[in-house]
C-alpha cells in the first residue's frame, strides 16, 4: 500500500478518536464516558505524538513553522507560573492541568504536519486548503455522527436534557452545547463556502440548518459566534470597502452617545444583559491586579481564590459554584500568564493573519469574538479550540523547496513557499 495512503487513514483515525474523545468528556450523567473524555484524550495524545513523529520523519519534503519561538515562551511562562504557584501555595489541584497543555498543543502540531505532508504527497495543488478541508471533514462526520447518536440514547434513556439554566442537549451544561453547536456550523459554513473544494451538498446545509435551530434554544454565545462568522465572511469577501466606510462614519458619530449610554445604563442592567460575566471580570481584574499584571498564577489557579474571596458579597451566583470560570479567554491567558503571555499569544495570531485564507479569517474573527465571552481558548482540548489551534498551527507551516529557483506560492491566499539554496 502506498505509504501516504496508509498514513491518511491512520491521521484520520486518530483526528476522529480524539474528537469522540473530546465530545465524551462533556457527556451528562454517564461516568464512565466522562472519565474517558476527561483523561481518555490526554492519554491519546500522548501515545499517538511519538507514532505521528515517525510518521513524519519518513517524509523528505521539510516545514518550518514560522511562530515556534513565541508559542515556546507562550507555553514555558504559563508552566513556569504554575510551578511557581504551586511551590508558593502548595495548591497542586491544577498542576496536571497545566502540564497537559503542551501535550495537546504537540498532538496538533504533528498532527498538522502529517496532514501537510500527506496532503503534498497527494493533492499538491493548493496544499494548505486541502489539508483543512480533510481535516474539517472529519470534523463535520465525527460532530453530527455523535449529534444523533446522543440524542438518540438521551431520548431513550428519558434523559433530562433541560435544567433551570436551559437547554444542554446530552451536554453537561448548555455552555458547553452551545460550543458544540458552534463549531459544528462553523466546519460546515467552512466546507460549504471555501474557495479549494465547496461542498453545496444538501447534507451540507441541513446540517447548517439544524446547528443554527439548537443554538437558538441553547446559547447566546452560540448565536453570536454564529452570526460574527457569517458576518465577518460577508464584509471581508463581498462589501469590505463599503462597510468600512461605513463603520468609519458611525464611529465618530457613536461618541456622542457614549456619554448618555453611561449615564441611562446601571451596572445591574450590564451585568443582567452579561449573565453575570460583567462582575466576574471585575472581580478577576481585581484579583490579577493585586498579584500584578505581569505575573501569572497558571492557567486556572487563580480561579478559586477568586471564587472564595468575593463568596458572601451579594454576588449570589457565585455562591452557588464549586469553581469558577472567568468567563473570557483573554482574562484567563492573563490569570495563567500574564501580561507578557497575553501580549505573545495576540502577536501570533495577528503575525498569522496574512497566511490566512478569507474563509480562515472569518472563522478566525467568530472564534475570537466569541473567546471574549468564553473561556475556551485556554482549553485547548474543547470543540471549538481544537479546531481553532488546528488551523492556527496548519497556516503557520511554511514549505521549504530545496531548489535554486524560486517556486511561486501554492494559493494567493495560502503562506508563501520560503526557498533557499
Amino acid at each position: 500500500m502506498n505509504i501516504s495512503l496508509k498514513n491518511r487513514r491512520m491521521v484520520t483515525s486518530f483526528t476522529a478518536i480524539y474528537l469522540l474523545l473530546v465530545i465524551v468528556n462533556s457527556i451528562k450523567e454517564y461516568t464512565l464516558t466522562l472519565l474517558m473524555g476527561r483523561y481518555g484524550k490526554l492519554v491519546f495524545a500522548m501515545i499517538t505524538i511519538p507514532i505521528l513523529i515517525h510518521m513524519a520523519s519518513r517524509y523528505k519534503q521539510r516545514f518550518r513553522f514560522k511562530n515556534k519561538i513565541t508559542g515556546i515562551v507562550v507555553l514555558s511562562l504559563v508552566i513556569i507560573f504554575s510551578i511557581y504557584y504551586v511551590l508558593s501555595t502548595g495548591d497542586t489541584e491544577r498542576l496536571l492541568y497545566n502540564l497537559a497543555l503542551p501535550v495537546y498543543l504537540l498532538f496538533y502540531f504533528f498532527l498538522s504536519k502529517n496532514v501537510l505532508f500527506v496532503t503534498y504527497k497527494l493533492v499538491k495543488d493548493a496544499l494548505y486548503g486541502h489539508s483543512k478541508i480533510w481535516l474539517l471533514t472529519i470534523f463535520q462526520k465525527v460532530l453530527f455522527f455523535n449529534l444523533f447518536f446522543w440524542f438518540a440514547i438521551a431520548f431513550a434513556t428519558g434523559m433530562n436534557m433541560a435544567d433551570e439554566d436551559g437547554f444542554g442537549g446530552f451536554f453537561q451544561d448548555k455552555v458547553h452545547f452551545g460550543l458544540y453547536t458552534a463549531t459544528g456550523f462553523l466546519v460546515c459554513f467552512y466546507l460549504r463556502y471555501n474557495k479549494v473544494k465547496r461542498d453545496r451538498s444538501i447534507y451540507n446545509l441541513l446540517q447548517l440548518a439544524i446547528y443554527v435551530m439548537l443554538a437558538f434554544v441553547t446559547s447566546r454565545n452560540a448565536l453570536l459566534i454564529i452570526f460574527t462568522a457569517v458576518f465577518s465572511y460577508v464584509v471581508i469577501t463581498k462589501a469590505q470597502k463599503t462597510v468600512s466606510i461605513l463603520l468609519l462614519l458611525l464611529f465618530p458619530l457613536s461618541l456622542f452617545y457614549l456619554d448618555t449610554f453611561f449615564y441611562n445604563v446601571s451596572g445591574d442592567q450590564i451585568n443582567s444583559f452579561s449573565t453575570g460575566r460583567w462582575e466576574i471580570w471585575r472581580i478577576a481584574w481585581v484579583e490579577i491586579v493585586d498579584k500584578g499584571v505581569f505575573f501569572g498564577s497558571g492557567i486556572f489557579n487563580i480561579n478559586n481564590t477568586v471564587l472564595y474571596n468575593n463568596l458572601g458579597t451579594g454576588f449570589h451566583y457565585l455562591d452557588t459554584l464549586e469553581f469558577l470560570f472567568l468567563h473570557s479567554s483573554y482574562l484567563e491567558i492573563l490569570a495563567g500568564g500574564g501580561m507578557i503571555t497575553l501580549i505573545l499569544f495576540l502577536v501570533i495570531v495577528v503575525s498569522s493573519w496574512n497566511l490566512f485564507s478569507n474563509m480562515d479569517k472569518a472563522v478566525m474573527i467568530a472564534i475570537l469574538f466569541g473567546g471574549i465571552g468564553e473561556s475556551y481558548l485556554a482549553q485547548p482540548f474543547m470543540l471549538i479550540s481544537t479546531l481553532f489551534y488546528l488551523i492556527l498551527i496548519i497556516n503557520n507551516h511554511q514549505l521549504v523547496v530545496r531548489n535554486m529557483m524560486r517556486k511561486k506560492q501554492l494559493l494567493p491566499k495560502e503562506p508563501k513557499l520560503e526557498v533557499y539554496a
